[in-house]
Parts: structure tokens; C-alpha cells; sequence
């Protein structure tokens, strides 16, 4: 990532965290949560995009066009899988935190109106 995008994206995902917490009514709620483990899984699924494809991309590129093609190929494979990285990581954590909602909380355990459990 260049020097100019990460700071660029740092500052777009604290202000959607920031936006979150805002409409959580200035506390840490479920918006709140929801919202930063998306980040957090948006960074993580762009990592693991970016190194997979980047290597893919460099072997494919180097198969075509030797050296150049490789470095051509992992360049591209990089950009590509470290973007479709940061989609596919936060559409999973969403699904993980709507199937995890959807489940009923142990009998040892209630939920409260802020969506936290607590012991009885």
C-alpha cells in the first residue's frame, strides 16, 4: 500500500468506528463492536488477499514473461487480492456476528438490551 492510501484508509475506518460509537449515543455498544470487528476483519482478510495473490500472480507472471512478468503479476495479483481481501473479511465477520446473534445465549446466561451477556 502506498504511503498516501494507508493513512487515507486509517482515517476513513476511524471515522466509520467514530460514527458508530456516535450513534451508539457516545458509548460502546453493538454498533460500536460490529463496526470495528469489520475493520479489523477488512485489514486482516486485505493481508491475506494481498500475500495469496501476490504470490499467485508472481508465479503466473512468471510462467508468462519470466522476471518481469513476475513482478508484473505480483504487483497485480497484490492490488486485486488485497482489495477483494478487505470485502471478503468484513462480509465474514458480518455473517460470524448475525449467526452469532441469531443463537440463543447458554441457560447460565441472559442477554441484556445492549446485546452483552452477564453472568446471573
Amino acid at each position: 500500500m502506498s504511503k498516501a492510501a494507508k493513512p487515507i484508509a486509517i482515517t476513513i475506518d476511524g471515522a466509520r468506528i467514530a460514527d458508530s460509537f456516535c450513534e451508539d449515543g457516545f458509548a460502546i455498544g453493538s454498533k460500536t463492536v460490529r463496526t470495528s470487528a469489520k475493520v479489523a476483519g477488512g485489514w486482516g482478510g486485505a493481508y491475506v488477499g494481498a500475500v495469496a495473490f501476490g504470490k499467485g500472480g508472481a508465479l503466473a507472471g512468471f510462467a508468462i514473461g519470466g522476471p518481469v512478468g513476475a513482478a508484473i503479476g505480483g504487483f497485480l495479483g497484490g492490488i486485486i487480492g488485497g482489495i477483494g481481501g478487505s470485502f471478503a473479511g468484513e462480509i465474514i465477520v458480518d455473517v460470524t456476528i448475525d449467526t452469532l446473534d441469531s443463537i440463543q445465549p447458554a441457560e447460565n446466561f441472559y442477554s441484556d438490551p445492549n446485546h452483552q451477556l452477564r453472568l446471573r
